[in-house]
């Protein structure tokens, strides 16, 4: 009786949690007039360690509702010495909310993040982008950075680019 308990709380408990939906007919009719996106979730969360050991937490979701809009799908982030990305997750999901696919590692692009000013840097840039052209769509990166000091915390900007609205954003 006590093993039928447990696999039905185990069972209960795996339903619950399922994938998270984002059907763009959620989304406010304020929040998509004059918007080429709409950023749905926007989370950094920083969690100070020890003054070597800082993580960021981020989690964006963004829907794309046209072509001028995709410049906000992509992902990028930049790595050096000082700053070490922990990991990188991200799906795809269309219109009704179901994830078409996820992130693969291998999908991320590494490349020199190089200033036109500088000889030599050991600053690097991590980016991903689903090139998905079927419209609206909606995309989530979630990330874990790590830092090695706290001189430089990230900021928060309220709104980044014109004709994006926001949700949520903390």
């Amino acid at each position: 009786m006590m093993k039928r308990l447990i696999l039905l709380l185990l069972t209960g408990l795996r339903v619950s949690a399922a994938e998270p939906e984002y059907p763009v007919a959620s989304i406010p009719a304020g929040l998509l007039k004059n918007a080429n996106a709409v950023v749905r979730v926007q989370e950094q969360h920083i969690k100070m360690n020890s003054l070597k050991d800082v993580r960021i937490l981020t989690r964006y979701v963004v829907t794309v509702l046209n072509e001028a809009g995709s410049k906000h799908a992509a992902f990028y982030d930049y790595y050096s010495q000082l700053r070490e990305i922990k990991s990188i997750k991200g799906a795809l999901y269309d219109a009704s909310g179901k994830q078409i696919r996820k992130l693969k590692q291998n999908e991320i692009k590494d490349e020199s993040f190089v200033s036109d000013f500088s000889l030599m840097e050991d600053d690097r840039l991590k980016s991903h982008h689903f090139y998905h052209r079927v419209y609206p769509y909606t995309v989530e990166y979630e990330e874990e950075a790590r830092i090695s000091q706290t001189f430089f915390i990230p900021r928060w900007a309220p709104q980044d680019d014109e004709f994006l609205s926001y949700r949520k954003a903390a």
